[in-house]
């Protein structure tokens, strides 16, 4: 099953044949396609504020006549769309904000009174990956202390239920799942994602900057990642935590 296709069957039991959809970083546009499918008597609109990513999915999913793309950013969504949504379904995005309570709040501006927001947040405190080898491990537990000194939050997930009580919002279904990945496409996918971001010079120069490593060793890392990439022994596994909010019962009354 495609990384992609967990995203939908999240969501797939709180849409309905005419719902609307809200998919916020959408990037090329996947998941909101396989959405629109579903929901082919609504509307799906996927948003992103990076204009590549949304000329690509204009073009890759132009046949679809219920789903638009639109390169926005998500703090200035009420005021660009005056209308509101079924389901919006935000994925690995709030991680890296500098204010996930206030995304969170904006969207829920966008729900009807019994719509939903859908969140889906990887822990990147939980992974796993193979066959044991030091440097993979630290290229996993580096990439995760610069998200945290520039600001981001690598295990944002565990706090999903508490976001979601803060910004006035009612869960109603919060749940993990454990991704496994063992093939070779997804294998050479995350070994890439990884080779880039130690091949980012920003990134390199920052990880010495503050003392968390030295140049010898992301040399040893980019070259265990390169080698990992190519065995038939390499799996890497994480936990993905996931949570579905409404407004509160009494605001519906």
């Amino acid at each position: 099953m495609g990384h992609h296709q967990n995203h939908v069957i999240f969501v797939k039991p709180f849409l309905r044949k005419d719902s609307w959809v809200l998919d916020v970083d959408c990037g090329t546009g996947r998941i909101i396609s396989d959405i629109a499918k579903i929901c082919d008597k609504g509307r799906s609109i996927g948003v992103d504020v990076d204009e590549l990513v949304i000329h690509i999915a204009k073009a890759k999913y132009q046949t679809q006549s219920n789903l638009i793309f639109i390169c926005f950013d998500l703090y200035r969504l009420p005021n660009k769309l005056n209308i509101c949504f079924d389901l919006i379904l935000i994925s690995n995005i709030l991680q890296h904000l500098k204010d996930p309570l206030k995304a969170i709040k904006t969207l829920s501006k966008l729900i009807k009174p019994s719509g939903f927001i859908a969140m889906k947040e990887d822990d990147w405190g939980s992974f796993v990956i193979g066959p044991e080898n030091e440097y993979l491990n630290l290229a996993l537990i580096l990439r995760q202390k610069l998200w945290k000194a520039n600001g981001d939050d690598s295990l944002l997930g565990r706090n999903l239920k508490s976001l979601t009580y803060e910004a006035k919002l009612e869960p109603v279904d919060i749940s993990s799942q454990y991704l496994f990945f063992q093939n070779k496409k997804d294998i050479y996918r995350i070994a890439d994602q990884l080779i880039k971001f130690y091949s980012n010079k920003n990134n390199t120069d920052a990880l010495q900057s503050y003392a968390l490593v030295i140049q010898y060793t992301l040399t040893k890392v980019i070259t265990t990642l390169k080698d990992w990439k190519f065995s038939n022994k390499a799996i890497f596994t994480h936990a993905s935590i996931q949570c579905i909010a409404t407004n509160p019962k009494d605001v519906l009354l």
